[in-house]
């Protein structure tokens, strides 16, 4: 297990995956809960009245006649929060669909950054040969905002490069990603580090 500490969840959002084997090949996937569904309508939803009442300030700063300066520094606050709420939406959508088809077959690995929309991520096909291994670290982060710092774990392919693939970016315990480890090892034949 490699440990980095000062490492903040490596640009994905910390959601939860199921490995799954379905038409021969293994399946990372994200699971699909009805928190997760909710979130995602909540916030991409969440940006448009933060949107309208930025232009509905930006209008008034523009044409209004009194605290024109109030009118564009509340604009500039809308957008700003909008911008934070639909980046959070879009990031939940990229994540929760995203998903990586491992096939012994052909020897392949395939990530799909997000496999309903082509705009929020493309698919990256590996070959079994490239790759080192896997790897488990561990790192400090918060799930939330105002949660407090917690160490969680992730599992990475290493690739011969040295990049590296995150294949689940979340597991609250070492146990759970040791066991997950286990199978991605034993299906696919690629050693852990």
């Amino acid at each position: 297990m490699n440990e980095d500490s000062s490492r903040v969840e490596s640009g994905h959002v910390l959601l939860r995956y199921n490995l799954s084997e379905n038409a021969g090949k293994l399946l990372v996937e994200c699971q699909k809960t009805a928190d997760l569904i909710l979130e995602i309508i909540l916030m991409v939803f969440l940006g448009f009245p933060f949107i309208l009442g930025g232009l509905n300030f930006l209008y008034h700063s523009l044409y209004g006649f009194s605290s024109r300066s109030l009118y564009g520094i509340g604009a500039a606050l809308m957008f700003a929060i909008a911008v934070m709420v639909l980046a959070r939406g879009l990031a939940l959508i990229r994540d929760g669909f995203r998903r990586i088809e491992f096939s012994v077959e052909d020897g392949q690995i395939v990530v799909y950054g997000c496999y309903i929309c082509r705009v929020l991520g493309s698919h990256e096909t590996l070959r079994f040969f490239d790759t080192d291994g896997f790897r488990v670290n561990r790192f400090s982060s918060r799930r939330y905002p105002l949660s407090k710092p917690e160490n969680v774990y992730e599992i990475v392919l290493v690739r011969q490069n040295g990049d590296t693939v995150t294949i689940f970016p979340y597991f609250p315990d070492l146990e759970a990603a040791e066991a997950t480890l286990k199978r991605l090892v034993s299906y696919t034949g690629i050693p852990s580090l």
